[in-house]
């Protein structure tokens, strides 16, 4: 039901903001949990998905200035100062000069002797907004949006990549996506490459921020925060463990999973789709002790007439809330930073982005196979150094003209080569792809049957992120060391090592995820001993 209230939230959100300042008095109790209560009031009760969405299919230039937008962002850029405005000139007001009481058709900030003048009549105190650019997700599938945003009408405007100069500060090059200066009321705190869910006023401020700029400066598209939703570590909401659907067990729905997958983007090859989604659902454990996630290689894999890697990303991203694909050249590597940088050799001190400046719990699909010989310059040394930290790591390192820091990742990496190994990464497992011999028609799945998919893998993504690790029990991890010296001794060398072990034990929580089982069991970890035996045979055969 659209009440009154939403109705004016959603059509005159600045009205309804002079409203509350006329009702509440600018002298009362803080003015800023006002205007949050009351909007997210409005929409926190199943209603967010009427707020019509900020993305590729609905620009910014689609909406005029003033209208209430959700933009689902990740931080790209911190390094702006903070802005000090009028109180009562807060959320787009200030972006709004009035004239015989209307809006006029041209935003953009009042001057600073405007505001000087206003101060000095004693209209009301200083305040300070934090200021940041924000990009939409980069990755981002599809299917995404539509499960998050609701339906609305489509901008008649083809997304096409951006040539504007703002370019440079979206991740992946090429690619559609929108962008915005963000305006933070309140004490909020962000981080690059964090994701969060913003409902705000969009307005069309000056590029560089400033009160008093020149008429013909170059207006960006800004937002201005009333509130923030809280985003899932996997973008959309899942349970774990999660209830089959049509009276099946957990480990039938992991094993149609894997067989989909398998058929339909790895000839078949179901070892290779068991690791694939292992590697696609891990996340960091712990920073301190260090447990990343277990990066993978994909060796042999065929050439592009025979399977393109496009086929396997496709798959992964019908499944997958986030899913970046890096086709790496030479020329790629060369010309494409992969690390965020600013120097002061460009006309303002900005951040530039890079290629892995991804938000957590992004698939990064990366394609080896079109590099052909050619001479690695130092931009290219450099980003291939940037990759492999941040697989090993996990940790990116965002450059300043007079500092550096190192800020933490979380990115699932999936490596494809067409040899026995990659010429350049390191990464925890090798599979060598092979091809069944017949594989079968790739099944079509329903929507419902991709509904159940995705949640079930974002269940087990959300489990693997979260601090409540599957347990082992005594009984079992007795089982697992008594096991594990056996295996040795019956091999009669030094071949399992403390290195298999902990690699099998990572594998097996893992595998418990994506069962959605509530403890790692004997069946999931004689099931992890069994793939890596099969693994190692197809690496013993290279």
């Amino acid at each position: 039901m659209v009440t009154a209230a939403l109705s004016d939230a959603l059509s005159h959100p600045i009205q309804v903001v002079r409203d509350l300042q006329s009702q509440h008095g600018l002298s009362s109790a803080p003015f800023l949990p006002v205007v949050r209560k009351h909007f997210h009031d409005q929409f926190g009760n199943g209603n967010l998905q009427k707020v019509p969405p900020l993305d590729v299919h609905h620009p910014a230039s689609s909406y005029p200035s003033g209208s209430l937008v959700r933009f689902r962002a990740m931080v790209q850029d911190t390094s702006a100062s903070p802005e000090i405005y009028l109180r009562h000139l807060g959320y787009g007001l200030d972006s709004l000069p009035q004239t015989n009481g209307s809006t006029q058709d041209t935003f953009r900030m009042h001057t600073l002797q405007d505001a000087l003048d206003s101060a000095a009549r004693g209209a009301d105190k200083w305040r300070e907004r934090t200021v940041f650019w924000a990009v939409s997700v980069p990755g981002e599938s599809d299917w995404v949006g539509k499960s998050l945003d609701g339906n609305h009408p489509v901008s008649a405007e083809t997304p096409t990549p951006p040539s504007s100069s703002m370019a440079h500060k979206f991740p992946l090059p090429n690619t559609a996506h929108v962008g915005a200066l963000v305006k933070s009321y309140g004490t909020a705190q962000f981080k690059p490459a964090v994701v969060h869910d913003l409902v705000g006023i969009l307005t069309f401020d000056p590029r560089l921020n400033l009160l008093g700029d020149e008429e013909d400066d170059i207006l960006v598209p800004t937002v201005h925060v009333l509130f923030q939703n809280h985003v899932p570590t996997t973008l959309v909401k899942a349970a774990y463990p999660m209830p089959p659907a049509r009276s099946r067990s957990s480990l039938e729905v992991k094993d149609e999973i894997v067989r989909w997958l398998a058929e339909g983007a790895l000839g078949g090859d179901l070892l290779a789709a068991e690791y694939v989604l292992m590697c696609c659902i891990a996340r960091v454990q712990s920073r301190n002790p260090f447990l990343p996630p277990p990066s993978l290689l994909l060796s042999r894999f065929q050439s592009r007439s025979e399977n393109s890697a496009s086929t396997l990303q496709q798959r992964l991203e019908m499944l997958f809330p986030i899913v970046a694909n890096l086709p790496l050249s030479i020329k790629y590597l060369n010309e494409v930073p992969f690390a965020p940088s600013s120097s002061l050799r460009d006309d303002s001190e900005e951040l530039r982005s890079g290629v892995l400046q991804l938000a957590p719990g992004t698939v990064v699909v990366v394609d080896e196979r079109n590099i052909a010989e050619g001479k690695l310059g130092e931009q290219g040394v450099r980003n291939i150094a940037t990759m492999q930290a941040v697989i090993t790591g996990q940790t990116l390192g965002y450059a300043f003209p007079f500092s550096s820091y190192e800020f933490p990742t979380d990115l699932s990496f999936i490596i494809l080569a067409s040899g026995s190994k990659s010429p350049f990464f390191n990464t925890d497992i090798n599979v060598p792809l092979q091809g069944a011999a017949s594989s079968p028609s790739p099944s079509q799945l329903s929507e419902d049957q991709l509904l159940e998919y995705r949640l079930w893998l974002a269940g087990a993504k959300s489990q693997a992120a979260s601090k409540n690790a599957v347990p082992i029990t005594a009984g079992m991890a007795e089982y697992i060391q008594s096991e594990f010296v056996r295996e040795r001794k019956e091999a009669g060398d030094q071949s399992l090592t403390s290195d298999d072990l902990s690699l099998r034990m990572t594998l097996a929580k893992l595998e418990t995820y994506l069962r959605h089982d509530a403890e790692i069991t004997k069946e999931a970890w004689e099931h992890v001993v069994l793939l890596e035996k099969k693994r190692k045979t197809r690496l013993s055969s290279l």
